[in-house]
């Protein structure tokens, strides 16, 4: 078993209780002393003294300087799996919304969304909504004489739609995907998956 198989075999312990580990190398140490003290004259005693404490505060360097490495490599980890948490959590909210989009009741969203968008945006509007959205979209705004324009947008990949007037200084939207993304931080704090520092 080689230095770094070792190091590794203790890690587990270091992550479960930092400070007992730093407790066993002083207790080991200051009986290692006692021992070579009992055996030495003066002489000897003060030479082991002055080698032991090297010896401790470099054991105790390298301990903190691991159990650093490790604290950091733990919450890299943790980090990691947070965000691998989300997007899962996130992939599959998408995956409802869009086999929802697929469904006779989105047609009815749809038009209340598009209906609540154009009022605030006047006359000309251009409507925004994603590929699979446009003939229905079309179908909707026919009967609104304030719409003037229905186009694809490449930001929605869900549903409903977005809109601008017509000199385009005002934008509008109530997609999906807006309301999935403003979901993400009240997720991870309603989760526990937020990391203190």
């Amino acid at each position: 078993m080689n230095q770094n198989e070792k190091i590794e075999g203790f890690a587990h312990e270091i992550f479960k209780n930092a400070d007992a580990l730093v407790k066993k190398i002083e207790v080991k140490t200051a009986r290692a002393t006692k021992e070579q003290l009992d055996m030495f004259s003066e002489k000897a005693k003060a030479e082991f003294d002055t080698r032991s404490a090297y010896e401790t505060n470099r054991l105790r360097t390298g301990s903190n300087r691991e159990i650093a490495r490790l604290n950091a490599e733990v919450r890299r980890a943790a980090v990691q799996r947070r965000e691998q948490i989300v997007a899962e959590v996130f992939a599959r909210a998408a995956d409802r919304l869009t086999a929802y989009c697929e469904t006779p009741d989105y047609y009815p969203a749809l038009t209340s969304c598009i209906e609540g968008l154009t009022k605030h945006l006047g006359e000309a509007a251009t409507v925004f909504v994603c590929a699979r959205d446009v003939a229905a979209a079309k179908q909707i705004c026919a009967s609104m004489p304030n719409v003037s324009e229905v186009c694809v947008s490449e930001k929605i990949k869900i549903g409903l739609a977005g809109g601008c007037n017509a000199d385009k200084t005002i934008y509008l939207e109530d997609t999906f995907d807006s309301r999935l993304a403003a979901q993400k931080d009240r997720f991870l704090q309603e989760s526990g998956l937020v990391l203190e520092a």
